[in-house]
């Protein structure tokens, strides 16, 4: 357990980024506010298993921190936070407890780090599409929609959006 808290520290970066556009000013939006916690760049892979990772930037642009516990889809049978790690040679994900944000930081979820995992998928997620999905947190729960990418996709495609400057509110 000490090893995914480790890799959940990790996934924390520098201060909260500015807003950035990245020259997407008129395309549609990729980010998702509950108060000060903002959800953005949400993606997966297009798979036709029964169980798939998402990955997002989580931005705490307040003064305190906030417990990212957990995640729900209508599309899913269950959800859960996980940490990943290697052992003898092979990636493993175990599920992590809830993971405080600190204030003023962000919280990368990404391959090989950190995702919500939905298991018992419904239907095949398919490249181009979106899955609905409700983050749980002690600040409330925060409905996001991540893009479906490439089957083999490592990171989100920044085609079609813009960035954390013009997040939704809830």
């Amino acid at each position: 357990m000490t090893r995914f808290l480790l890799a959940a520290l990790l996934a924390l970066s520098g201060p909260a980024m500015a807003a950035e556009t990245h020259g997407h000013e008129e395309e549609e939006h990729h980010a998702f506010a509950l108060g000060d916690l903002v959800v953005e760049h949400a993606w997966t892979r297009a798979t036709s298993a029964k169980t798939a990772d998402v990955f997002m930037l989580v931005h705490n642009l307040g003064e305190a921190p906030v417990l990212l516990s957990g995640a729900s889809s209508a599309r899913a049978q269950s959800a859960a936070l996980i940490g990943y790690r290697i052992a003898g040679g092979t990636e493993t994900a175990e599920a992590l407890p809830a993971v405080p944000v600190p204030a003023g930081r962000e919280m990368v979820l990404a391959p090989g780090v950190m995702a919500v995992r939905l298991s018992g998928l419904s239907a095949p997620l398919e490249e181009g599409g979106h899955l609905d999905l409700v983050l749980l947190t002690d600040a409330g729960a925060l409905e996001i929609e991540a893009e479906i990418g490439a089957a083999d996709a490592m990171h989100h495609s920044h085609a079609g959006h813009s960035h954390l400057g013009e997040a939704h509110a809830d």
